[in-house]
């Protein structure tokens, strides 16, 4: 089953897409829509469904 996450840190762009760099340490990879690419190298807040080991399917992206 899918667990809900929300989280902050740094969006950026990577070889396979969209990552988040946590405040916290580490990366999780993200299915993000087409509107996060506004957002990449700022700051954001996610909220998203866990889909894999690292993976996210992102519902909402807010600067943050």
């Amino acid at each position: 089953m899918a667990r809900r996450v929300t989280d902050t840190g740094l969006l950026l762009r990577s070889e396979t897409g969209l990552v988040l760099r946590r405040d916290d340490g580490g990366t999780w990879q993200l299915d993000a829509p087409r509107s996060a690419e506004a957002l990449v190298g700022r700051r954001v807040r996610i909220t998203a469904w866990r889909t894999g080991f690292d993976r996210l399917s992102v519902a909402d992206v807010t600067p943050g």
